[in-house]
């Protein structure tokens, strides 16, 4: 996924600042922020849309949320 901009981010071919990683996911600031605590979080994994998502996803999903809340 040479042409993803979130692969690149994950691949540290982009630069960002990293807010929070591990395994599954990535947290970083976003380079526009429109508030005053604005990151992106993104899986690790590429998914394409949320259309491609399984309830095997169920887990990542649920990570995703408790992190943007610890973060907040």
């Amino acid at each position: 996924m040479t042409e993803c901009l979130f692969c690149k981010i994950i691949e540290k071919t982009i630069p960002s600042t990293i807010i929070y990683e591990d395994n599954e996911i990535l947290v970083f600031n976003d380079i526009n922020p429109c508030a005053e605590v604005h990151f992106l979080l993104i899986p690790k994994r590429h998914i394409t849309n949320m259309l491609q998502l399984t309830e095997s996803d169920a887990e990542l999903m649920g990570l995703l949320m408790l992190k943007a809340n610890q973060l907040a």
